[in-house]
C-alpha cells in the first residue's frame, strides 16, 4: 500500500465510499477539488485502487484532521491509523503544535481511532440546522472585545478569533451569550454561527440571538448551521441536534 497526495482523478475511485458516510450523506464531494489544490489531501492506494483518504488543514499552530474515510472492505488493516500519522507528519512539518478533529459523538469507530492515537477530549458542542426567516432582534449588539470567545467555527474548523473577524460579526445580548457569524468558505451560501455561553445563558437573550441570526441569513439568502456550547431550543432550530466532540493531541 502507498499513501500519497491526492489527485483530482482519484475522486472516481473514492466516491463510492465517500458519499453516504452519515445518515445525511457526506460533504467530501463538495470539498474534493479545494482539498486537492491545497495539497494536504492524502489517499491510500493499493494496486490502483483507492482504499482510504484523509485531509489536514493547517493554520498557524493548529492543524485539523478531517475527512478520514476508509473503504468498508479495507477496514481493520490499519489504513485509518496510517492516514492519521501522515496527516500529523504533514501538520508538524508545516509548524503546527496541535492536531485536532471534530467528530460526531456517536461515531464510535472514529473516536476509537483517534483515541488509540493519543487524542483526548477537548470539549463537546451541539450542532443544529436553523431556518432563515424575516425579522431580527434590536437587543442584539456588537459584543465588546473583552467578551469575544477564544474560537469560532469556520467551515467545521474551530479557528482562533482574531482581529481579521469584522467586529459587527461578533454579537451578544447584554451579559448573555456571544455569537460569531461566519460565511463558510467551503460551503457557499452557508452561514456558520458559533454561540458561546461563557457569560451565561437566558431564554430571552438566547432567543434574540437566534431571531437575529435567522433575519441576517434571510437577508443574505443563506442557510444556517449553529454550533453551541449548550443545548438550544427555538422554533427556528431543528429539533434534532448533532453532538460534536473535539479531540486534540500535541504534535510539536
Amino acid at each position: 500500500m502507498e499513501i500519497r497526495r491526492a489527485r483530482m482523478e482519484d475522486w472516481s475511485g473514492a466516491k463510492d465510499f465517500c458519499m453516504h458516510t452519515f445518515s445525511w450523506g457526506d460533504y467530501i464531494e463538495q470539498v474534493w477539488e479545494s482539498w486537492v489544490r491545497e495539497g494536504n489531501l492524502m489517499v491510500c492506494e493499493n494496486d490502483g485502487s483507492v482504499l482510504g483518504i484523509g485531509h489536514v488543514a493547517v493554520a498557524g499552530q493548529d492543524a485539523w484532521v478531517e475527512g478520514v474515510r476508509v473503504r468498508p472492505s479495507a477496514r481493520r488493516r490499519g489504513i485509518g491509523s496510517a492516514l492519521l500519522v501522515r496527516a500529523e507528519e504533514a501538520a508538524a512539518a508545516s509548524g503546527a503544535a496541535y492536531a485536532r478533529a471534530a467528530i460526531e459523538s456517536d461515531n464510535a469507530e472514529s473516536l476509537a481511532l483517534f483515541g488509540a492515537a493519543g487524542y483526548r477530549a477537548g470539549g463537546d458542542w451541539h450542532m443544529y440546522s436553523c431556518k432563515a426567516g424575516p425579522g431580527g432582534c434590536d437587543m442584539v449588539k456588537a459584543a465588546p472585545a473583552s467578551a469575544w470567545p477564544e474560537r469560532y467555527v469556520k467551515s467545521w474548523v474551530w479557528t482562533p478569533l482574531d482581529s481579521d473577524v469584522p467586529p459587527e460579526r461578533v454579537v451578544w445580548v447584554g451579559e448573555g451569550p456571544v455569537a460569531v457569524l461566519a460565511d463558510s468558505e467551503r460551503f457557499p451560501g452557508v452561514l456558520m454561527v458559533t454561540v458561546s455561553h461563557h457569560a451565561g445563558w437566558n431564554a430571552k437573550g438566547g432567543g434574540c440571538i437566534i431571531d437575529y441570526v435567522a433575519g441576517f441569513a434571510h437577508r443574505a439568502g443563506q442557510s444556517i448551521q449553529v454550533f453551541s456550547t449548550v443545548p438550544l431550543d427555538h422554533h427556528y432550530l431543528d429539533k434534532k441536534a448533532y453532538n460534536v466532540r473535539i479531540v486534540e493531541k500535541r504534535i510539536g
